[in-house]
């Protein structure tokens, strides 16, 4: 039984989920605008199945695990870089205890994807009701885009125009619904820190950003979600296929952050060292490894024998991780000039633990530098193409140049998004292309003559036998691949998957704000439907990838749903409640409103729906004066 909660959070003072066998775990996952800082930890009281860990020592009778996980969705921010102080969570009795054992420095625009295990800890058994933890705002590196691409050093700012420093966040789940710690078993908690309600760009000049913490609480794990465990290898278990490592998450190198078992199979793909090594060779080098050598993972939950199991679909070790000694790039290749190639995007300095973007830099290679691609073949220099998405390690200079010689680039997934001109062959006008507007991206010299080079109004894409039934001209699409060699093109693009961006099946965020308190939001008793007048709202809903104001040619009155989901009311400054079944969420504002309560904002996520005229909810926020 999976259930799941949604908490709109007050500034006082002013964290998608893996599973291992007697543990509790705590995974970051790692949006205008949605970042999602997730908890998660796994339940016995919820009948879910615990992960296989035969190498596992039992746990004391007392004590459970929790994992937890960071995760993130965005695209108007190209870093929300900040620190997080504190994980703690708080038994019934009072008794506190800490997940996080020691604070860490986050950029969650790296987790758009994917989640990031934070630590696995031993827990006291028991009932939890309330989670705090603390974030740090004070240095803050937070970086937009407008609509060119052109980025701004953003200051945080409160709801009342004051600067951001630490925000203390406490989450009450009620005597009905506690955090559950019991014996040998696993619990799961997902919280998530949604940027789509949490900030407003109030401004590019000066550039700010209007923040106000606002959480998803789900007592569950996101399976389908990409999992990510860094660490230092601790054991090789050839016969069952099995590492293990002592976590460290982040830029972390110090703190006890628990251990973790990782399953492989035939699948796994590896990078070891600067090298592509062959699946039935991989073992054998990952055990000739010293102890505590660099690890990262990255892999998924899958249930075999009714059990959860994670498997690695891929795994770096060794040089091939960016730990000492080294700078990493992540980011796209912007333009290029025969072998001058320029690059955006963020340096990570594990040294000093600092993220810088730029806009601007030179990626400089020779014969030394290595070029891996899992499996995407032939790799060279000439994959470094304009729109190409790339991790490079090296060494940054602190100025204009990243140097990749005697070092590794990896080569990685693209994806773009925008409308199709022609269906056969497949081509695209851009939108966005790696969370970039288009015009971020200079397309000279990538075609075998001048008038071939890629043109992002009618950019060519190979679809390798892939189809979408009823696809037509001006429909939205996301296309992942990997950019044509340079000076290659047509085509220009070479796809590996396909999604079609349909207003009434791809989730939509919508929210509705009254400058001035509205009296107009009533509730259907027997359906739940909730209406409004939207006469004096302010009403926008966004598609991610897609631009533009859906609100402006939609009407959206309405919003309703019949499943369990994610659900709040709060009244600022007063109190905040959150609610699995949307049933309970509306039987509780009707009687908010009967008693005369007054609607500032309604947020949701969900499908449009036509016939409603309004969204058919995931989840629902409402916000009372």
């Amino acid at each position: 039984m999976e259930r799941i909660k949604k908490i709109f959070l007050h500034h006082i003072d002013q964290e998608s989920n893996l599973l291992f066998e007697g543990k509790s775990t705590f995974l970051i996952n790692g949006i205008l605008i949605t970042l999602i800082l997730t908890l998660s930890l796994f339940l016995g009281g919820c009948g879910e199945s615990s992960i296989e860990t035969p190498t596992q020592e039992l746990l004391p009778e007392d004590t459970g695990q929790i994992m937890v996980i960071l995760r993130d969705d965005e695209e108007d921010f190209l870093s929300y870089d900040i620190d997080v102080l504190s994980i703690d969570l708080v038994k019934v009795d009072g008794t506190q205890v800490s997940v996080a054992p020691a604070s860490a420095r986050v950029d969650f625009i790296q987790y758009t994807d994917l989640s990031e295990l934070f630590s696995m800890n031993t827990l006291p058994t028991g009932s939890y009701n309330q989670i705090t933890f603390t974030l740090d705002y004070s240095n803050a590196n937070l970086i937009i885009q407008d609509e060119n691409g052109d980025s701004y050093q953003a200051t945080a700012q409160n709801t009342d125009g004051e600067t951001m420093t630490t925000l203390a966040l406490s989450l009450v789940l009620g005597d009905d619904e506690p955090l559950v710690i019991s014996k040998g078993k696993i619990s799961a908690l997902t919280l998530d820190l949604d940027l789509a309600a949490t900030n407003q760009i109030m401004s590019f000049t000066p550039a700010i950003v209007q923040v106000e913490p606002f959480v998803n609480v789900t007592l569950g794990i996101d399976e389908d979600r990409e999992h990510r465990a860094r660490g230092l290898l601790q054991s090789v278990d050839s016969d069952n296929n099995i590492l293990t490592l002592a976590v460290k998450p982040l830029r972390k190198r110090l703190g006890e952050f628990g251990e973790i078992t990782i399953h492989l199979d035939e699948k796994t793909l590896y990078d070891i060292d600067g090298e592509e090594v062959a699946n039935n060779d991989a073992l054998a080098k990952l055990a000739s490894l010293s102890i505590d050598t660099p690890i990262v993972a990255f892999g998924s939950v899958e249930i075999i024998d009714s059990v959860r199991t994670y498997i690695a679909t891929k795994v770096l070790a060794g040089s091939s991780v960016a730990w000492a000694g080294q700078d990493a790039f992540r980011g796209v290749v912007t333009a290029r000039n025969d072998d001058e190639i320029t690059i955006s995007g963020v340096v990570l300095s594990p040294e000093d633990k600092q993220a810088v973007h730029s806009n601007n830099l030179v990626l400089s290679i020779d014969d030394s530098t290595q070029f891996i691609g899992f499996n995407q073949q032939p790799i060279s220099a000439a994959s470094l193409s304009v729109g190409q998405h790339i991790r490079a390690l090296g060494e940054f200079d602190d100025v204009a140049t990243f140097n990749s010689a005697n070092n590794i680039v990896h080569i990685k997934l693209s994806q773009l998004t925008g409308q199709v001109v022609q269906t056969d062959p497949l081509v695209v006008d851009i939108f966005r292309f790696n969370r970039k507007p288009v015009a971020s991206y200079n397309f000279t010299g990538t075609g075998l003559t001048t008038e071939q080079n890629a043109d992002p109004d009618h950019y060519e894409i190979t679809t390798n036998n892939l189809t979408i039934d009823g696809l037509a001209d001006q429909d939205w699409l996301t296309v992942r691949g990997y950019v044509s060699d340079f000076a290659q093109a047509p085509d220009d693009f070479k796809a590996s998957s396909l999604i079609k961006k349909e207003l009434t099946q791809a989730t939509a965020n919508f929210k509705a704000t009254w400058q001035e308190p509205t009296a107009s939001v009533t509730v259907d008793s027997i359906t739940y439907q909730i209406n409004w007048d939207s006469t004096n709202a302010e009403q926008a809903m966004h598609i991610r990838g897609v631009p533009g104001n859906l609100a402006d040619d939609n009407i959206i009155q309405a919003i309703s749903s019949d499943d369990e989901g994610r659900y709040a009311i709060k009244e600022r400054g007063v109190s905040i409640r959150y609610f699995a079944i949307y049933a309970d969420f509306a039987n509780a504002l009707i009687a908010e409103l009967d008693s005369g309560k007054l609607v500032q904002q309604i947020s949701s996520k969900g499908n449009y729906d036509e016939e409603l005229q309004g969204i058919k909810a995931l989840a629902v926020s409402i916000i009372l004066q």
